[in-house]
């Protein structure tokens, strides 16, 4: 299920490597809700939402509704803002296994990483 895609941010475009990689460009959407509780007046990008766009970037690549069975690693290593970075790129790298898929990805932009993610999806 999509819960972020056309209210947290907005998928501009898709490059598509492969079948199991891509990059999404996105374009944050400063009218959100989550930004007017996270912060007001400075609202910044939850890292429990950058996981959730990964997850749905993810999903749309593949085309299966997916889960997080593990996080092995998740950096957040820098804050994003719509205001400062309204578009980001989201790079998608996953490999098949037995239940699932090993995911690799990272939101960033031309000048800072903003957040590393390895971990495992599961289907649902």
């Amino acid at each position: 299920m999509m819960l972020l895609d056309d209210k947290f941010y907005r998928i501009a475009a898709v490059a598509k490597d492969n079948e199991h990689v891509a990059t999404y460009t996105i374009e944050l959407l400063a009218d959100c809700t989550v930004y007017q509780g996270h912060f007001p007046g400075k609202p910044v990008c939850p890292g429990v939402c950058n996981i959730q766009t990964i997850k749905e970037c993810a999903m749309r690549l593949l085309g299966e509704n997916l889960c997080f069975k593990t996080i092995k690693q998740c950096r957040l290593t820098a804050v994003a803002t719509p205001a400062t970075c309204p578009v980001l790129l989201v790079r998608i790298q996953t490999t098949p296994t037995e239940e699932g898929y090993q995911l690799q990805a990272s939101i960033y932009n031309q000048s800072q990483t903003y957040m590393e993610l390895k971990g495992t999806l599961i289907k649902t």
